[in-house]
């Protein structure tokens, strides 16, 4: 389980993948690697979300997303956070992760939108950390 798929809804709907994703989702054809992202922590370092800024391609069609309590824009709207609750607190010290690899664009039924965040660099027991964090 090394990807992350976060289907943008209200609110997101998280899940780590092997493979394959469903056939109703297909790529969004801008690439493979579509802007930085991070794991947002709080203070004791469990993972509260992620946070992704993407590249001008994609963030033209992220744009259209509207803030939620689990959607929120920072860094004057340049930044997106997919928070696992809508309560959710983040330190931006225990944040900042650079264990990047890829991070695609996926279009899905009815015009929704999904990010696939790839994961094989991080240590496994930051990945299960991550992984147990993800709302049930």
């Amino acid at each position: 389980m090394n990807k992350l798929l976060v289907i943008i809804n209200s609110p997101p709907t998280f899940a780590f993948i092997d493979k394959s994703i469903d056939r109703d989702w297909r790529d969004s054809g801008l690439g493979d690697w579509l802007g930085f992202y991070d794991v947002l922590r709080n203070e004791s370092g469990h993972p509260q979300g992620v946070r992704f800024w993407p590249f001008e391609d994609a963030a033209k069609l992220i744009s259209r997303l509207e803030a939620s309590s689990n959607v929120r824009f920072g860094d004057a709207g340049n930044s997106i956070c997919l928070l696992f609750r809508p309560d959710a607190e983040w330190v931006e010290s225990r944040s900042g992760d650079q264990w990047m690899e890829e991070a695609r664009l996926l279009l899905g039924p009815s015009g929704s939108l999904a990010l696939l965040f790839g994961f094989d660099v991080m240590p496994m027991d930051e990945r299960r950390r991550l992984e147990l964090a993800l709302p049930s």
